[in-house]
């Protein structure tokens, strides 16, 4: 999902058409895409041990979009991975299906509990940060064979690692092209007990070694053990989900502006000007991308010396070879704007340098 971050701004930064050439030219600016996931109450009984049946988790929605580790740009990692969560009063549920077509060869040797190179196997991280600090967490690791490690990090300097959670529980299915964590982690482990309207900061990160070569995946963008402050954020909510607009609301008190966050086909924003989150369809976002890249096209043209070449596939994408969502369409529109721009000061400046030589 490479360049989403400066696109979905373009509609709140961006008023009306593009007229003039220093509007048409301006830089795309570059904020915090926040990555929000919904946790649910179970709706029915665990089963033994913790677990959820089968049929709970077919219901609670995954989240599946994983930024390539410690990148700050918003590309989508080669390790496909996906997370479910659900509570109860009891508990946490988290369910992680990692996709591996070479499962034979994934990094599986520590058998230690606490191991602190666990890391060094293909495994999970998780970090929660019950009371959103963005410095401290706990944070929980698991490989393939269900080992785990845990420790605490009280600020950016301080970790006490011989912290435990005393009953948190995981179990591991390999499939033929996957292995699948469930995990249950009693609140007392995570030191406090969510309450629905309660939000969290919370990342998943996964470590592969199966290529012969280290991959990392977080699904926080830019979120690591380096930078908590940019997890991304739980909401505990009920049975029924929460919209665009209660997102807004909930995350305007609790993330730092600016930051964006795609949801239900919408752009929310919350700029760092005050006043409250501006929502806008997708679809308008996109429109707004389109002319402005027209516009652009346009005003490269008419520069002197300008070649067609320079702007060879750099034309907006045709309906049947388009992307087959919105969201998609945003983030090539956005790609092929940020290329045209380029394109755009590259001629003015030499321009710029050749009127000052003439001269």
């Amino acid at each position: 999902m490479s360049e989403k971050i400066g696109a979905l701004l373009l509609i709140f930064l961006v008023a009306g058409t593009f007229a003039r050439a220093s509007d048409i030219a301006s830089p795309l600016p570059v904020y915090r895409t926040l990555a929000y996931y919904e946790v649910r109450p179970v709706s029915g009984e665990p089963q033994a041990a913790g677990r959820l049946s089968n049929a709970e988790w077919k219901r609670i929605p995954s989240a599946d979009t994983f930024y390539i580790y410690l990148k700050q740009t918003p590309v989508q990692g080669e390790l496909q991975t996906s997370f479910q969560m659900a509570y109860d009063e009891e508990g946490l549920y988290l369910r992680i299906v990692n996709t591996e077509p070479r499962m034979e060869a994934i990094i599986a040797k520590k058998l230690t509990r606490g191991d602190p190179e666990l890391w060094k196997d293909d495994c999970v991280q998780l970090y929660f940060d019950p009371t959103c600090s963005g410095t401290g967490y706990l944070n929980f690791t698991i490989n393939s064979l269900g080992t785990q490690s845990d420790r605490k990090q009280l600020d950016g300097s301080v970790s006490l690692d011989e912290w435990r959670g005393e009953n948190w529980r995981t179990w591991i299915t390999k499939e033929k092209e996957s292995w699948v964590i469930e995990a249950f982690f009693p609140w007392p482990d995570l030191e406090a007990k969510a309450m629905p309207g309660d939000v969290w900061m919370f990342n998943p990160v996964r470590f592969g070694y199966s290529t012969g070569a280290f991959k990392g995946v977080s699904w926080a963008l830019g979120g690591s053990y380096l930078s908590p402050g940019n997890f991304g954020y739980l909401y505990f909510g009920e049975e029924r989900p929460t919209t665009a607009e209660d997102a807004a609301r909930v995350l305007s008190q609790k993330a730092t502006a600016p930051w964006n966050l795609m949801m239900e086909g919408k752009i929310i924003h919350l700029s760092n000007g005050g006043g409250p989150p501006r929502i806008a369809k997708a679809s308008q976002v996109l429109g707004e991308l389109r002319e402005r890249a027209r516009k652009l096209r346009m005003e490269i043209e008419k520069l002197p010396g300008s070649k067609p070449e320079m702007l060879h596939d750099l034309a907006t994408p045709k309906p049947d070879s388009a992307s087959s969502t919105v969201e998609q369409a945003i983030e090539e529109e956005s790609s092929i704007l940020r290329k045209l721009l380029k394109v755009y000061w590259t001629e003015k400046t030499r321009l710029l340098t050749e009127h000052n030589s003439a001269t």
